[in-house]
């Protein structure tokens, strides 16, 4: 297999879609989501809020890869996706109360994003005695 070397980034196949590439001493599969470790933290809870009361594909995209990635993120960007996440739910239950106003819109989209939610927020939904301060 021939590569592609552009900078530090070094490519497999250059004919197609190269199928693995390495950056600074990783490689990885490119047909799987970037790890934790070449995305800067601003990024992570970016697509978060991004994400928030969306209703399209990226809600299942960044949730599945915040699952895939929990352990790998730092505490500090744990501690912000636990805060958006948090206060995305409690405007949802809010919303609720008057159904009126979730017809209209959801503070955590479509049904089947609120369902990617839930998923994110399993991940620390057994610790009760988590404090988030906004």
């Amino acid at each position: 297999m021939s590569k592609l070397s552009v900078g530090r980034i070094t490519f497999g196949s250059e004919k197609n879609l190269p199928d693995e590439m390495t950056l600074n001493h990783i490689t990885f599969k490119t047909n799987k989501p970037a790890p934790v470790e070449i995305i800067p933290n601003w990024m992570i809870i970016d697509a978060i809020r991004y994400s928030i009361g969306r209703q399209t594909t990226q809600v299942e995209t960044t949730c599945s890869w915040v699952v895939e990635n929990w352990f790998w993120i730092n505490t500090v960007t744990k501690m912000q996706i636990m805060r958006d996440v948090e206060k995305a739910f409690k405007e949802h239950a809010q919303y609720a109360k008057k159904p009126r106003l979730l017809k209209i819109h959801s503070p955590l989209g479509a049904k089947c994003d609120i369902e990617q939610w839930k998923k994110v927020r399993k991940l620390w939904s057994k610790y009760k005695n988590i404090v988030l301060k906004n």
